[in-house]
This record gives C-alpha cells, structure tokens and sequence, in this order.
C-alpha cells in the first residue's frame, strides 16, 4: 500500500491524512517465497477463530511438499503509544498427527501506519509457522485449531484485540500424473479499508483497494487456464439473497479483479480489467460470521506470451442493512490478503476440449411431513421442543397456518449476529425463560426445548425474542401457540423463524431436513482433453477433481448436504485444458404436504385413502441414507444400489412372495406395479424390492407401505427406489365436497335472530354465545377477530340477510357468491394465497342501530380443526356457505336440508347474497 512519506504520484489516488503516523510503508505487500514445478497443486483451508476450539478441512489428495500456517488478527496499542505483541503460537491437532502440537510462528507482515481516530488500534498482524509434512494423510484432513488468541493473566484481555483465524497452504505433488504444472505462493499483509465513517471528518487513509499483486512467471507458449487461491482475513459480511430460493446468504463486501499479459505489470486493475468475483468468496463455514477468513478459488485464463498474472481486491461501501442505525455510520473493516497463489498449467494440448455440465438432486422434491394432530391422538398435545433456522427476514414474510392468533413485531432486518430468547407462558406464573443463545448467526438452527427447566411443553404460547447483539437491544419478538392442533408444523415460518423440527407430547419428533444428494454429470464432448476438471459449487464449495477427462468421457461427482427448503444448486466445471467452463443448475423443492383430497395423494390419518391400486417407482441407485419420507417405523432399506446399472428388480408382498421381475433396469427408468400383480383390487398393505445385479448378487432391498395408513406422494424416496406416481383406490371420507380443511378463505352466514337456545352444531364448549337478538330488526351486524379488531361492519341487517366476510378484499361483485377476493383472482402467487385467512375464531355482534347496545354475540371456531358444516346454527347464525383453502368448492345450504323455520324466516334459501343486509 501506499506510505504516509510515499510520493503522492505513487499513490494511485488513495488519500493520506496527517492524523495517521507510522510507516515507511502503510503495510508489507505480498511477495513471492514458495515455487515448484511438476504434477503438482496447492490447496488452501481454514476457519475463522471467533472462540474456543475451531475445525476446519482441506484436501491433500497427494504427496506434500510444503505446507504452511498463518494466523492473524489486530494487536492492541496501549495508551503510551506502545504495540501489543500478537500471539506466538497456535495449537493444532488432527489430520494425521497423534497428539497435538504446538506451532510457533514468526511474523510476514503488517499494517504500519496507525490514527488517532483509532486510540487502542496497533494494526493488523500477519504469523506464519511450517506444518510438518507427517501431519498430512492422503485426502481429507480436519484439523483443530486451539489456544489460540487466549486471554492473559494480568489483564484478563485477549492477546488480539480483533481475532481473524487461521490459513493453512499446502503444496503436493500428484504421484499419480506426469502433467506439467508450476505453482507460485506470495505471502505478506496487504490491508485494504472501505470507507469506515459516511459522516467521519477525521483523516484517514482510504485504502479502498488493495495493491495489484502480481505473480511472474516464464512466458506461457500456448494459451492455459491457472488456478488462483487467495487467503483474506478480516471479512465482514453483506446481506444478499440467492436467485431462485428462499435463502439468505453473507459474502463479503468486496470485488477481485484480474488481468494478465506481459511487459510492465499495471499498477491499477479496479474498472479497467476482468471482473473476476464479486461478493461471492466462500469462507470455510459457508457464512461470514463477524471478524473472519475468506478463501478463494477459482479458475483464470492465461494466454501465450503472458509473463504475469495480477489481482486486486477493490472495497465497497456497506450496504444499508449493515449500517449502524444509531451512530448513523458504518462499520470500521480491514481486509487483509496474507496468502495467495497461482497454480498454472504448462502441459502441451492438442485438439479443443468441450465440456457439458449437468444435474441433478434426490431427492428433487421434498412434502413438508405434519403431526398427526388429529382426533384423541393430537389433540391437547403441545410443543415440547422446536427447531428452528434464523433467517432475519422479519414479520412481513410470516407463513403459518394460525392466522392472527400470531403476534409478530418489530423486524430483524438481517441483524448478524443476535441472541435469540425463548419464553414460554405458564398459567400460574406467566413468562418463563426457557433458553438463551447468544452469538447466533444467518442460517444457524437453533433447537430448544421445554425440558431445559424441568418443564413438559411450552405452555400456552411460545415467545422467541431477538436481540441485536450491536445494539443491544430487542429488535423483533413473534408469539405462536404451541398446540398441535393449531398447526404449528415444520416449514412455518413465524417473523424470521423458519420451523426445521417439532415434537408434541406423546407424539413423535417431526423434522422438515432432508439428507441431500447433488449429481454432477461432465462430458467431454471435443477432440481434445480437458486435462484436470475442477467442479464447484456456489452453495457447497468445490465439490470434486478428474484428474483427466479424455475426448467422450463422462464423470459423475456427488455432493452429500442437508436442506431444510427450496434451494438452488449452481456450479461450474473448469477444464485445466483448452475448453470453456461448462455452467449447471438443479433447484430442489421443498412444498407443502400434498392434500389427500388430490387425485394420486395417500394421507396418513383416521380418514385415509382405502390403499393404492397402482404404484410407480424410479430406480436412483441412491444408498440408504437418500431416504426422503414419513413413513417412520414402516418404510425400510438394506445394502447400498451404489449407482449400479443396469440391475435386476424382484417385487414381493410383505411375506416375500415375488409377484413381478424387472430386467435391465438402468438409472432412471420406472417399475411399476398394479392390483392386478398380485390378483386383488389393491397393492398389499406392503412392497417389498429386492435390486439385484445381473448374475444375481444382492445389492439393496428396499420397503414401501401402501395402505394409505402411511402418507405416501409422488418424490418420496426409498433410498435407490423413488416414488414417480400413484393411484388410490378409494378417496378419505373428508374429500366430500365442501369439506372444511385448512381453514376459511371466506364464510357467508345467514341473520336468523333469535337467542342462543337455538345452537346447533358439532363445536361443544369452543363456542361462547350470550344474549338474545329476538326479532328486533333492522340491526347492526360486526364481524370481529377474538382480538376485537372489526373485520367488517353490516348495517340495516333483516331476518334472513345474508353476510359474507372473505380474507382480504372484498368481492368485485357483493352478489357472486362464488367468487374468490380479487387478491386471490389476480396475479397473486400460490404462496400469497395459502396465507390468505379468515382468523381461527370468528365472533358476530349484533346492535341495536338506534341505541348502539349489544343484544347479542356469539363466537365459534373456522378454522377447521373443529368441526363446521353448511347448516350449522351458531344462536342468531346460520352458516350458508364457506371456501376453505383445502376444501374444494363451497357448498351453499341449498344442498343441506333444513328446517322450514330459520329464526322466524320462512324462506326456500334461494335469496342471493346481498351487501350491508339489504335484500
């Protein structure tokens, strides 16, 4: 960087300010101190530290040549002016070592120059020690990184006043491959700062970019491709959203441009050369959690002539949700690149490499399991213990199945990090803490139950409080209730908790996280090889190396994760040849139970389909552990497929009686069985597969249950087996036409006067009635929630008006009974209607227009979890027609007979719905 004495025309425009002090130079560029040349590579790991023990992986599929570590954070400065010492030696264990050692570091870099805005500031500072090469097995190695940055005993203060964490470097040869290769490594302590304080006057050298750091080289003959790896301490994270998902993700703040040629290297590459990353380095646990390390890997493109290959990393401002709201500036940041390499391939090629990417997922589709909350068996239960993801979104994206019976307020906006609180409501005693977790991150899941302090369930509400841990203070808080027969179900989301798991009492735990399984199928489809191939993945990292990928070769890499909702999936292959990066995408589904009542669907429940007349399997050749479904204690599988084809399928009844063979069956291709196979009207209540290779030997074997008494759907997966479709025998009782399921989008009753003698219906003690209308007319109706808040207000009602309320705006046209709000008609999607309800309870107040008294209320439950029919009399009420979200089309009461006499109207229910009572 550029040095407060440096010449301003050395600069390239960066600012100095007479506040800063230190130098000559404003740090230590990186240069060069590793090179070698053979069928080698390099790799590069590591984690930030934050506190106590840290892991981290890095694959060395070879024979090691040199490896490093380097650690790095910022020292204090102590009020005489003096600098802190940083910490001199790290602890680390795992990998191939037997007991862990102790590495002792000297230092290869450092910021120098230090400002008064800054008083306890001694700058960033870059260790390095040597890891021994025995430390190393061939392939994956986890290490763990341990006292480091530990308080002292004086002081009680850590030894760095920002920790970063650690960088391991490695180079290994490849015993296997003759390639010409060379690697080149730079170390050092390259700063770079964005704009610390939007309203700051106090100077400050805006290092904005980091210096052009270039590696030199041979001139390349032919035009290459180079692998180049960068080591960043210090990221700080920015909000962005993944296209295509749900899902939020960190990166840090920052752009990486690059360039090569020959000649005199540049001296500036920001705007002017190849953009290379922006916002998108991954760091070794994915997110970005406060004061951490980035690690880089990606491929660039070398032509012949070249004699360099330079990079450099330009700063950007913080985006709004980073900014501090009450100081009204951003946060001071430093980014410091301490490693880097470039890895360049010097192999000869001949003929032109073309490469294919494609993908796949299993399980691609994913239905959100529910409790069985129903009849004896659910109802009462409530949540002993919830799993959650925090995903800072807020109240304004809330999707539940409880209405306004949920309280949301405030927003997260984002905030990382925060301390989560969960409460839970006790009759006697009120809100009780139950658990805190603090440092909590974008993405992390956090599992809490009630048994924490001795209680069975969370009580009568569940409250999960978030509190900004920059601020101080609560920034969101949402309430739910915790009975399973109010539905609150894994793929919730309440404010900005997404619900990952639940258990009821009694019940058993249910979990939305699926064991994932991504596909990554390249083919060289030139005439020339593509030398090694590289994929990566923007969500998972680098996910696997080909060695070599000759002309018409196909490879199939697999990544093995755990997803919990909808997530896109893209990569890259890059050859190391003369061929053009190949780009993927694959998008797995994670949606709402499917509805028994839909044609193909067999729901678990009291009133399930009557079994399954026909079933149609997909061969994956997944191993055991793809299983994707609900069908605990009843589904099965053995062995491993492992991706065998063609196999050999014997299907069997639940006594092994083979009633159907399978030959030749390859990856893809769909079994299917029918009740004529095994001569009855329906599968038995058990299939059984067996997968077989060709000769016979047995590779998997794999259990089904179809009577329905299990949820079964198309996209649940049985380890090799998934299910491609389905036909029931016999639809639930519930699928009758107007069924009440999922609860009202909108509820038309019919004013019949009277009192509260006249109830009618299957409701029981869930319905409050008081008072008596009697024949006064016209009255005034109100249609409140059980908050009290008036959802809509009738006037001039007469025996015998009918009233519609519906969830969201009103009907074009008051007398289309049949139409749905025009929220639902236009351009509104799925998900926006599947939140669109009518509250879980409904109360109807009725006054006296003249003197404004109540004469009558009564309030029952809609939202489907009790019982409610077409003809239900709920004391001055009538229920004339409803749409239920599940329920199919609404039936008026025309269909249902009822008594000639209504509340003292005699009328044949024909009369149309009519807006403000009038007829």
């Amino acid at each position: 960087m550029c040095g407060v004495a440096a010449a301003v025309a050395a600069c390239a425009g960066q600012v100095l300010a007479s506040e800063c002090t230190g130098g000559p130079t404003f740090d230590d560029p990186l240069v060069e101190f590793h090179r070698i040349t053979g069928p080698v590579h390099a790799a590069i790991a590591g984690v930030g530290t934050e506190e106590g023990d840290r892991q981290f992986a890095i694959d060395v599929p070879g024979t090691p040549v040199g490896a490093w570590i380097y650690w790095l954070g910022v020292v204090w400065r102590e009020a005489d002016g003096t600098i802190g010492d940083p910490d001199y030696s790290i602890t680390l264990s795992g990998g191939a070592l037997t007991a862990p050692i102790d590495l002792y570091g000297t230092e290869v870099g450092r910021r120098h120059v230090l400002c008064a805005d800054e008083p306890d500031v001694g700058g960033e500072v870059v260790m390095k020690a040597a890891v021994p090469l025995e430390a190393f097995a061939p392939g994956l190695n986890v290490f763990t990184i341990s006292n480091f940055n530990e308080r002292q005993p004086n002081s009680n203060r850590r030894i760095y006043r920002q920790q970063y964490g650690v960088t391991m470097f490695v180079t290994y040869q490849d015993p296997g491959s003759t390639d010409a290769r060379e690697v080149i490594a730079l170390e050092g302590a390259d700063v770079a700062n964005y704009f610390r304080y939007v309203q700051s006057t106090v100077g400050y050298p805006e290092q904005a970019n980091s210096d052009v750091i270039c590696f030199q080289f041979d001139p390349i003959a032919e035009d290459t491709t180079a692998t180049l790896l960068i080591g960043d301490g210090g990221v700080y994270e920015d909000v962005h959203t993944v296209p295509g998902t749900n899902r939020i993700v960190t990166a840090s703040p920052e752009r990486t441009w690059f360039d090569s040629g020959s000649g005199a290297t540049p001296t500036m590459l920001v705007g002017t050369a190849q953009l290379l990353e922006d916002n998108r380095i991954i760091d070794g646990d994915y997110f970005f959690h406060g004061n951490k390390m980035g690690h880089y890997r990606g491929q660039v493109q070398l032509h012949a002539g070249d004699t360099w290959a330079c990079f450099q990393h330009e700063m950007l401002p913080k985006l709004p949700t980073n900014i501090d709201p009450v100081n009204g500036h951003n946060v001071a940041q430093n980014f410091t690149a301490h490693v880097a390499s470039l890895e360049i391939d010097r192999a000869e090629t001949t003929g032109t490499c073309d490469l294919t990417l494609e993908m796949s997922v299993q399980p691609p589709l994913v239905y959100t399991p529910e409790p069985d909350c129903g009849g004896k068996k659910g109802h009462g239960r409530k949540l002993q213990l919830i799993e959650v993801e925090y995903t800072g979104e807020g109240c304004d994206l809330s999707d539940h199945e409880q209405g306004d019976d949920v309280l949301c307020e405030g927003g997260a906006s984002f905030a990382d990090p925060v301390t989560l609180q969960f409460y839970r409501l006790d009759k006697e005693t009120g809100w009780q803490l139950v658990s805190e977790h603090t440092g909590v991150h974008l993405g992390d899941r956090v599992r809490v139950s009630a048994g924490e302090i001795g209680e069975k369930d969370f009580g009568r509400k569940l409250r999960i409080t978030v509190i900004d841990e920059t601020l101080n203070q609560v920034i969101e808080e949402v309430r739910f209730s915790p009975k399973c027969e109010d539905q609150p179900n894994v793929g919730d989301q309440f404010g900005s908790f997404f619900v990952v798991a639940v258990k009821f009492d009694k019940l058993s735990e249910v979990s939305i996280a699926r064991a994932t399984t991504v596909y990554y199928t390249v083919a060289n489809n030139g005439d020339g090889s593509a030398g090694e191939v590289v994929v990566e993945d923007d969500l998972l990292g680098e996910v696997g190396r080909i060695p070599e990928l000759l002309p018409g070769e196909v490879e199939v890499l697999t990544a093995h994760t755990t997803t919990w909702k909808t997530t896109t999936f893209d990569a890259v292959a890059r050859g190391s040849g003369n061929c053009d990066e190949a780009t993927g995408s694959v998008t797995q589904e994670f949606l709402r139970s499917p509805d028994p009542c839909e044609k193909g669907q067999c729901g678990a429940g009291k009133d399930h389909a009557k079994g399954v007349s026909e079933l149609a399997m997909t061969y994956t050749g997944d191993s055991c552990t793809a299983m994707s479904n609900t069908q605990r204690g009843k589904a099965f599988c053995e062995g491993d497929a492992g991706f065998v084809e063609p196999v050999t399928i014997h299907a069997a009844d639940k006594d092994d009686n083979v009633v159907k063979t399978f030959t030749d069956v390859a990856l893809g291709d769909a079994v299917r069985l029918t009740s004529d196979d095994f001569g009855s009207s329906k599968l038995p209540s058990d299939v059984r597969y067996t997968i077989e290779t060709p000769d016979g030997s047995f590779l998997a074997r794999v259990g089904v249950h179809t009577s329905c008494s299990q949820q079964l759907a198309e996209g649940d997966q049985f380890g090799p087996l998934t299910t491609r479709s389905l036909v029931v025998k016999e639809p639930p009782k519930e699928c009758k036409e107007g069924s009440c399921r999922g609860g009202l989008r909108q509820l038309t009753v019919r004013y019949a006067g009277g009192g509260c003698d006249n109830t009618t219906n299957d409701q029981g003690g869930r319905v409050v009635c008081v008072g008596d209308a009697g024949t006064t007319e016209p009255v005034t109706v109100l249609v409140l929630d059980k908050r009290g808040t008036v959802i809509r207000t009738f006037e001039n009602v007469r025996i015998g008006d009918l009233l519609t309320v519906t969830a969201g705006d009103e009907p074009d046209d008051p007398e289309e009974v049949g139409e749905l709000p025009k929220r639902m008609r236009e351009g509104e999607t799925e998900k926006e209607r599947e939140r669109e309800r009518l509250p879980n309870d409904i109360l109807y107040r009725v006054l006296d227009p003249g003197t404004g008294d109540t004469l009558a209320e009564v309030r029952f439950h809609i939202s489907c979890s009790k019982p409610l029919a077409v003809g239900d009399l709920f004391g001055f009420v009538r229920v004339h027609s409803f749409y239920s979200r599940r329920g199919g089309e609404k039936k008026k009461h025309d269909s249902v007979p009822l008594p000639p006499e209504v509340g003292g109207w005699v009328g044949s229910g024909n009369e149309p719905i009519l807006s403000g009572g009038q007829r």
